[in-house]
């Protein structure tokens, strides 16, 4: 996942650099990889194996329940931000 998520901003930052810094930097990498946390995050709430996939061994959901709510809170404040600031 972590992978995921650095690839995608980083793909936007080249771009960025590579044109001569003109615009923002926010574009459609750093989007996709909000919208990909936000979904990981709707989907490990709501899918059992992906709950299995993601905790150790005799971990449950309720010992990250408040991590998982507060990545959906930045992700979906970000993209709001992106989606309403010029």
């Amino acid at each position: 996942m972590v992978v995921i998520w650095n690839l995608l901003f980083i793909a936007d930052f080249i771009g960025f650099f590579k044109q001569g810094q003109q615009g923002s930097p926010l574009g459609l990498g750093v989007t996709s990889a909000l919208v990909f946390v936000l979904a990981i995050c709707i989907l490990l709430l709501t899918t059992p194996l992906l709950q299995n996939l993601f905790l150790k061994p005799g971990r449950s959901l309720a010992d990250i329940r408040h991590l998982v709510y507060f990545l959906m809170f930045i992700c979906g404040f970000m993209l709001l931000t992106i989606f309403v600031l010029p």
